[in-house]
């Protein structure tokens, strides 16, 4: 069973799975650079992001210098919240 089959499975949407893999393997990165990543297009990744920003599972993270959001994933050991 791949990571994505699994975090399906613990409720995330195949989108939401795809955009949390991709920013976890990134680290911080522009919600354009996750998208590519994930394969998802960039106006859908928004509204993935904020989904996932209220589960709690990716943090925005503001880059002073050139004003660009970027996004992080939280560590893998928050999904145990989704699982309770």
């Amino acid at each position: 069973m791949s990571i994505d089959q699994v975090l399906m499975q613990i409720g995330l949407q195949a989108t939401e799975a795809k955009f949390y893999l991709a920013a976890l393997e990134l680290g911080q990165a522009s919600v354009r650079d996750i998208a590519a990543k994930a394969g998802i297009s960039r106006t859908n990744a928004y509204d993935v992001f904020s989904r996932l920003l209220e589960q709690g599972l990716v943090t925005q993270v503001s880059a002073a210098a050139n004003k660009t959001m970027l996004v992080a994933a939280e560590p893998p050991d928050q999904l145990t919240e989704l699982l309770d």
